[in-house]
């Protein structure tokens, strides 16, 4: 048998050279096998990946041309100088390596490619690290331009849009964000995974991009929390389940519907109990209906954190004083009004795309002022 598929004796010296040849063969396939297994997982499992794009076939290709090569070598080396300048909080070099970096790939490669609509997509980002908001929503609408090879995963323009939102909503263009987010909605209804988590999110998202009184920011978070519930998947911890609750809490809390709005915390809250903001908002929630004692529980939890902002201590100021605890109440109006900026509240103006930032320092002053002249009453 060994003489007929070989064509030599089996105790021919040659048969040495014959099996080593044949068992390297198959352990080269072998490797090859696995390869190709685990580029496939990896782009399965993180499609949008350093590890993606170096298995993708424009790149692969590419390894094989030496013209190619050193280009590629080229725009390698930018990227990675732009990395390191972004450590080293060295805005210019790394943008203009990323410039750079984005024109040599597009020459060589295709705006089209995968390979440089992700590096466009990281050029955004980091422009958004350093706020330069405009440059990085030409970065991200660059991206996302049609159209689409089909190398490039589909969950991209899912990916680019939100950036490109995101830099939206910084530069005040809330009616353009809005619209970016609907889009969003519409391309996360054809990607949707059985647990519906990119829907959910993404109107979880549009809903957040309204403001709170507006009634489609409660029609987007009702869809949400109705997938959600039809999935029956909400379990402890679940932050991608407790957001969508606390943010229909918060519209609720400004809609004035405080039961509805207690509803939704509470439940959010179950869900992740680390949330201290969430917590501040329920206690806020409690105070309007006169729960003040568990207010308290609220408050004191959600300034145990880091994170301590004038209003926090406003709120909780107003439950002592609903509690006729007069002094302390003092030390929270007092204490906002020390800590009060321009980003206490936030008022929007979608239509006109303005926004106004006023500080609590007069109202907390205002109410420190009444305590103090409470308190000189009960003390006579």
């Amino acid at each position: 048998m060994f003489s007929k598929i070989f064509g030599a004796d089996w105790k021919s010296p040659r048969r040495y050279v014959i099996l080593g040849a044949s068992l390297f063969a198959i352990i080269f396939g072998l490797l090859c096998v696995l390869f190709v297994r685990t580029a496939e997982s990896i782009q399965k499992s993180d499609e949008d990946s350093p590890l993606t794009i170096a298995f993708s076939p424009e790149v692969l290709q590419a390894a094989f041309d030496k013209d190619k090569q050193k280009k590629l070598l080229s725009a390698e080396f930018k990227i990675f100088d732009a990395e390191k300048a972004q450590s080293e909080k060295k805005y210019k070099v790394g943008h203009e390596a990323f410039s750079e970096a984005v024109d040599e790939l597009s020459d060589l490669l295709g705006t089209g490619s995968q390979v440089t609509r992700m590096i466009m997509l990281r050029a955004g980002e980091y422009e958004c690290h350093f706020r330069r908001w405009k440059l990085a929503e030409l970065y991200f609408e660059k991206s996302i331009q049609e159209p689409f090879s089909s190398a490039v995963p589909k969950s991209f323009p899912l990916l680019a849009r939100r950036w490109l939102t995101y830099s939206l909503e910084r530069e005040g263009k809330f009616e353009e964000a809005i619209e970016c987010n609907k889009k969003i909605v519409e391309l996360a209804k054809v990607l949707s995974s059985d647990d519906k988590t990119s829907l959910i999110e993404a109107l979880t998202q549009l809903g957040n991009s309204y403001d709170t009184n507006n009634p489609e920011a409660l029609h987007s978070f009702n869809q949400a929390i109705s997938l959600i519930e039809k999935q029956k998947r909400a379990h402890r911890n679940d932050e991608r389940d407790s957001s969508v609750y606390f943010s229909r809490g918060y519209c609720y809390l400004d809609l004035q519907r405080n039961s509805e709005a207690l509803g939704d915390l509470n439940a959010g809250i179950a869900l992740d109990g680390d949330d201290s903001l969430a917590k501040a908002y329920r206690g806020c929630v409690l105070v309007r209906l006169g729960r003040c004692p568990e207010a308290l529980i609220d408050f004191d939890k959600a300034l145990e954190e880091k994170d301590k902002p004038a209003w926090m201590y406003y709120r909780r100021g107003q439950a002592f004083s609903a509690l006729k605890k007069h002094q302390k109440a003092i030390d929270d109006f007092a204490t906002a009004a020390r800590l009060s900026t321009s980003y206490d509240t936030i008022t929007r103006d979608a239509k006109n795309a303005k926004s106004t930032r006023e500080p609590l320092l007069q109202e907390a002053i205002e109410a420190q002022k009444k305590e103090e002249s409470l308190l000189s009453v009960h003390a006579t």
